[in-house]
């Protein structure tokens, strides 16, 4: 199995664990083209939630090549666990 398939699995720690504005910047920090993602953003001009910014994540890296979401997303796990090692253990336990 390739390690972009695993995002599926991955992306609910990420959601966990992280801020609407960490989630952007670990994504942006691994490589995915996050200006694709400009327009979400919260504030006073409207709610976009975190699921909603999953989403548009799952569809950004769908649009990738398999070689880079494997990258991305072993971008984002090395980054994610760096930020915040508790994050390791909730991976191992649902990869």
């Amino acid at each position: 199995m390739r390690l972009g398939q695993a995002w599926g699995t991955i992306r609910g720690v990420i959601r966990q664990e992280f801020s609407f504005a960490g989630i952007k910047d670990i994504m942006g920090g691994a490589g995915l083209p996050v200006q694709a993602l400009s327009h979400l953003q919260q504030g006073s001009s409207g709610y976009i939630s975190k699921g909603q910014l999953m989403d548009a994540i799952d569809q950004v890296l769908s649009q990738q090549l398999p070689d880079d979401q494997d990258r991305i997303v072993a971008a984002c796990i090395t980054d994610a666990i760096g930020q915040r090692p508790q994050v390791k253990a909730s991976l191992e336990e649902r990869l």
